[in-house]
């Protein structure tokens, strides 16, 4: 069940993609908080992966899909495929380095697939996660030790 209309998701998930602050994050806030009376919530994958190594999981894959472009379009057809074939998990990964070149920080993805989600009429766990990301020695060594 959707709780907006495809007209009302495909402005907010635009504004958020495309606007300035504070109409960006205006959009944001709303497209979580309307993901939450839809039933849709960010959940990890720590557990499907602990599952798996006890062997209580088997049998299927996760995809991990990288969206460079068109995150919203492609998030709801997904999504929406994934209720027609009762897909199970799939998770949205966004890399450091695609943040940059593609122009699309967290923030912005994260509301993005969420709406696509929206949109969709899909309720249940959404799976992001950052790829490639990787702590730096430097940033280790000249850490400021706490007391």
């Amino acid at each position: 069940m959707n709780v907006i209309s495809t007209n009302e998701i495909d402005t907010l998930a635009y504004a958020s993609a495309l606007s300035e602050d504070p109409t960006k994050s205006d959009a944001q806030q709303k497209i979580h908080s309307l993901a939450k009376a839809q039933g849709i919530y960010s959940q990890s994958m720590h557990e499907v992966y602990m599952a798996f190594g006890r062997g209580d999981l088997s049998g299927f894959t996760v995809p991990a899909m990288n969206v460079r472009m068109l995150t919203y379009d492609f998030a709801h057809i997904a999504f929406k495929l994934a209720i027609k074939h009762n897909v199970g998990c799939m998770i949205f990964e966004l890399a450091n380095t695609e943040q940059q070149y593609t122009n699309q920080p967290p923030s912005e993805y994260s509301a993005s697939v969420i709406a696509g989600a929206i949109k969709a009429g899909y309720s249940g766990p959404v799976f992001l996660q950052g790829d490639h990301y990787q702590m730096k020695l430097t940033f280790l060594k000249h850490r400021p030790k706490k007391k």
